[in-house]
């Protein structure tokens, strides 16, 4: 995972943006972060990069000319923990469909 960012709307498009602790966007750098809003939307971002090597495959068949590699589904998991760190509640995102 190379970034990641959330970001907090209000139902009035108020934003709040988390913030790194330094120089870097890597998610290990982002801090906690506040506002006096009732939170209406929570936005994340995020950017992953991979390298295959398509070499541990073996030769290609005569009959494969070319192939490509692809991602075909990605799936998130937010831990929900209310104010005093107590009671802890898990939401697990499918290709945009929620799985409890």
């Amino acid at each position: 995972m190379e970034t990641c960012a959330t970001t907090v709307y209000s139902a009035n498009k108020d934003a709040f943006e988390s913030k790194s602790t330094s120089s870097s966007t890597e998610c290990k750098f982002r801090g906690d972060f506040f506002g006096n809003i009732q939170p209406h939307r929570l936005v994340y971002r995020f950017k992953a990069s991979f390298r295959v090597d398509m070499t541990s495959f073996g030769e290609n068949p005569p009959h494969i000319q070319e192939f490509y590699f692809g991602v075909t589904d990605a799936s998130v998991t937010m831990l929900k923990r209310n104010i005093h760190g107590k009671g802890i509640n898990s939401l697990h995102l499918y290709n945009g469909d929620t799985i409890n």
